[in-house]
């Protein structure tokens, strides 16, 4: 069995996610199979435990690992296509993109208020209303909350802006989908999302953004508690 090549201290989370991954797929573990022990893997890749913790929270969130508490470190999903896109999708830290996405949607909204015309808003409010329509029958209400910030983004009618905010919240949206589906995130926000619209419409760009950061703060709450949850640790700070 190959063993792990040591990382500089400077090494950062994602560097240490990714030789885990490659460890599994050049030793061809087998899903249910276990890994050496925490102390052992962080000796061996010459990291912290709290680095390496994060860094196998975040193979769990990504559905590669499961560790259980008492037993140890098992591979969850060993199948060479699984596992080819989480060695891509382990390079993305969750917080670090929330807050790049906090960023952008900061901008998206002075641009909508700038630049979004009444047909853009009146689009923005149909979108909120199948949301809001979904959430009370019971469907599925991910497509249409998808739906409503992408109609937020469109209005803003910067199409180089759009063209990075669009697929950075699709792709924290796929990183979300591992920890757990939980319906609850939509409609604990539907409040938020009907008071950003109405900010939008208002033309009110510090209460739009409030609304908008609340509900980012939200979804972060939720991934830390999701994230401690399946790790069964604190979270670091």
């Amino acid at each position: 069995m190959s063993g792990l090549t040591p990382l500089k201290k400077v090494v950062i989370r994602a560097q240490a996610s990714e030789v885990l991954l490659k460890y599994i797929m050049d030793n061809n573990l087998s899903t249910g199979e276990k890994l050496p022990s925490e102390r052992n893997l962080a000796e061996m890749l010459s990291i912290g435990r709290n680095t390496l913790r994060e860094s196998l929270r975040k193979l769990e969130t990504i559905g590669v690992l499961e560790v259980v508490n008492g037993r140890g470190i098992f591979v969850k999903d060993a199948t060479s296509r699984s596992l080819s896109l989480q060695i891509e999708t382990a390079r993305v830290d969750f917080m670090e993109l929330l807050g790049i996405r906090r960023v952008l949607e900061s901008h998206v909204i002075d641009q909508v208020i700038a630049n979004a015309s009444n047909d853009d808003i009146t689009n923005i409010g149909i979108r909120l209303a199948r949301l809001e329509t979904a959430c009370a029958q019971g469907t599925d209400p991910e497509a249409f909350d998808t739906s409503f910030h992408h109609a937020i983004y469109k209005a803003s009618h910067n199409h180089t802006l759009n063209d990075l905010v669009h697929p950075l919240a699709a792709t924290f949206h796929e990183l979300w989908k591992p920890l757990g589906r939980n319906d609850m995130i939509f409609s604990d926000t539907l409040h938020l999302h009907r008071e950003l619209f109405s900010a939008i419409r208002s033309h009110d760009a510090d209460s739009a953004k409030t609304a908008m950061i609340k509900i980012l703060d939200m979804d972060e709450a939720r991934v830390v508690t999701r994230m401690t949850k399946n790790s069964g640790t604190s979270p670091e700070h």
